[in-house]
């Protein structure tokens, strides 16, 4: 009968370096810090290439340990990837002085004890559509944020001004706002005057729609008595926010598009749109 020798690598990762130990069963073969960048990585695999099938085990830390999982599966190496919380409860067992040095080393003996399962792969692309629905969800929040800050400065200099249409949002109105901050900028202002500068900048609307748009607008502005004087930095924010809030908007159907683009080759896709309610966007 032959016996078969474990070779683990246990990886601890920190942020700009990793020290790694190679066990071979019980037997301590190499121990040493290595950066993680191209010349570390390449210090681990030519380790790496001198076992047949090793095994690899480190924590999850985060961002930090992202790029030593991207080089395993560039390079084909399956791993354990482990909780942190899971592997302090495994490694508080073994640990008799707290070194990152150790903390390597012991990875690598509870893996002989505890035969760890390997980490599922993900093929890139859903590593990709995970990354632009976080994307997503940061975007999404600081337009809400934005949403909000547009609020408040519009109530100190033009509060009418979320009357113009049915709904204070869209990209119309954001692009009016950053014209018309204030009541006063519609000072002297004909109704031709502010058709003619709307219909310069809004497109996919009818004549008559902008002209009545127009008019309101003008109507909205005689009646309005705004907190802040037209002189005021407050028009500076309105102006400010609004254009951050068209950005957002913009960028979120941005994300949308890419994800839609990168999902349309898996087949997961033709079965979500096959269900009813399920849309590209909702």
């Amino acid at each position: 009968m032959v016996l078969i020798m474990a070779i683990v690598f246990g990886i601890d990762v920190s942020k700009a370096t990793s020290n790694v130990a190679v066990i071979n069963d019980d037997t301590t073969v190499w121990q040493s810090k290595i950066n993680n960048d191209w010349f570390g990585f390449q210090e681990l695999l030519k380790h790496l290439q001198e076992y047949r099938e090793p095994q690899i085990v480190f924590e999850a830390t985060g961002v930090y340990s992202q790029r030593l999982r991207r080089f395993l599966d560039d390079h084909q190496y399956r791993y354990s990837q482990l909780n942190p919380l899971a592997a302090k409860k495994q490694l508080d067992g073994l640990r008799t002085r707290k070194t990152d040095k150790n903390d390597a080393l012991h990875l690598a003996q509870t893996q002989l004890i505890f035969k760890r399962r390997l980490t599922y792969y993900q093929e890139p692309v859903y590593r990709d559509l995970m990354n632009l629905s976080r994307f997503y969800q940061e975007v999404n929040s600081d337009l809400v944020r934005e949403k909000n800050r547009l609020h408040r400065s519009v109530q100190l200099t033009f509060p009418e001004l979320e009357q113009l249409l049915s709904k204070p949002t869209g990209k119309m109105y954001w692009t009016i706002v950053q014209l018309y901050p204030h009541a006063d900028c519609l000072n002297e202002q004909t109704p031709e005057d502010v058709y003619e500068q709307i219909s310069s900048v809004v497109s996919h609307h009818g004549k008559a729609a902008l002209k009545a748009i127009a008019t309101k607008l003008l109507n909205l502005a005689k009646a309005s008595y705004p907190a802040e004087s037209i002189d005021s930095p407050m028009l500076e924010q309105t102006r400010y926010h609004a254009k951050q809030v068209t950005e957002r908007e913009a960028h979120k159907d941005q994300i949308i598009n890419q994800m839609v683009q990168l999902a349309k080759g898996l087949p997961e896709f033709e079965i979500l749109m096959s269900i009813p309610g399920f849309a590209e966007k909702q």
